[in-house]
């Protein structure tokens, strides 16, 4: 039986001419030894037809008899890898050609991580223009230790699924994978068991992904149940640091991770004190690192203070510098203004 190093799970639901594209990219990966798991979710178009065609013997295609959604598509292929590495993949998104030699390389490297993440450029018409902003991406951003991803799980998690690779001994951390009782964003419920469960994920700057935004893509489609899902997974992760959160921290964290426009210089009292209270909380969680966690409190409380500036510019920024805690890791006074700035255009625009 072929025993590939890595596993890549494609879920296919009416993929449409999209899926020649996305595949092709695969088998172009400059590290060879895979398999593509191609699991069809009861497709009513010519989809099976389609991976059918696709002659590579690396490509395996698995048919759902009935539709179960991308969470039951995924989990199927979970079951089925072979590899010692799963990689995510959707059906839509292009991948760039040395992604898995790269995050292959790094796991391999550092055998105290279980999983990695990357960086990703919106999919445009023009390979080498993508190429070009992955390159400039890549030279501006940074790595993001396992300690922040972990803590950044509490607000509802900073891992994109399209980019990841993770060691499939990480499925047998937890007794269940993707909820499939979830629509939508069973995939950041899902990591945030993981973390929870002791597993740790590293971000590379590296971009490995080209991924396509339309009017097709699940969350776009769904914004209502994405931005409730959003709030469930926040409120767990709360819960697993504070379970005796009150009903107004509840909802102060849930507009945090929402980054609610309406929030008021006033929300930002009660902000500090819950902050106050979850960093007290951090030595009774082993999974969590206080610096990680004080680097994440620091940038949602940036968030926080910008969208308090929207309402009150100077009490938005007194406040930002007004946290002893946080201090030491909020950034200068460029950085507040460019997050307010941000904000301010977003309203403007609606976005």
């Amino acid at each position: 039986m072929f025993q590939p190093v890595a596993s890549l799970i494609m879920p296919l639901y009416n993929t449409g001419p999209l899926l020649h594209d996305t595949v092709a990219s695969v088998l172009a990966q400059t590290f060879r030894d895979f398999e593509l798991i191609l699991v069809d979710d009861s497709s009513t178009d010519d989809t099976v037809k389609r991976a059918q065609a696709i002659s590579d013997p690396r490509v395996r295609l698995i048919r759902r008899a009935q539709n179960g959604g991308v969470a039951a598509a995924t989990n199927d292929g979970y079951a089925a890898a072979r590899g010692r590495y799963i990689v995510p993949a959707d059906h839509d998104d292009v991948l760039m050609p040395g992604r898995l030699a790269c995050e292959i390389a790094f796991l391999e490297a550092h055998p105290e991580l279980d999983g990695v993440g990357a960086g990703h450029v919106i999919l445009s018409r023009s390979n080498v223009w993508d190429k070009l902003r992955a390159m400039r991406k890549a030279c501006f951003s940074r790595h993001i230790p396992y300690t922040v991803v972990s803590a950044a799980s509490l607000w509802g998690g900073i891992l994109f699924n399209s980019t990841l690779c993770f060691r499939r001994s990480v499925l047998d951390r937890v007794p269940q994978w993707w909820d499939s009782h979830l629509s939508v964003g069973s995939d950041d419920e899902f990591f945030g068991r993981i973390i929870a469960a002791g597993c740790r994920f590293h971000i590379l700057p590296d971009v490995v992904l080209r991924y396509r935004r339309y009017s097709g893509n699940l969350s776009r489609r769904s914004r209502e149940r994405s931005a409730a899902a959003h709030v469930q997974v926040a409120l767990e992760g709360l819960a697993r640091v504070l379970p005796d959160a009150t009903e107004e921290e509840r909802t102060l964290h849930c507009r945090l991770a929402l980054r609610d426009r309406t929030l008021q210089p006033a929300d930002l009292v009660g902000l500090q004190a819950l902050f106050e209270r979850m960093h007290e909380a951090v030595t009774d969680v082993p999974w969590l690192d206080e610096k990680g966690l004080l680097v994440m409190m620091a940038r949602h409380w940036s968030r926080a203070c910008a969208l308090a500036a929207c309402h009150d510019f100077r009490a938005g920024l007194h406040a930002y510098y007004s946290f002893p805690l946080l201090r030491p890791y909020v950034g200068s006074l460029l950085f507040i203004l460019s997050q307010w700035q941000k904000r301010q255009t977003s309203a403007m625009f609606g976005h």
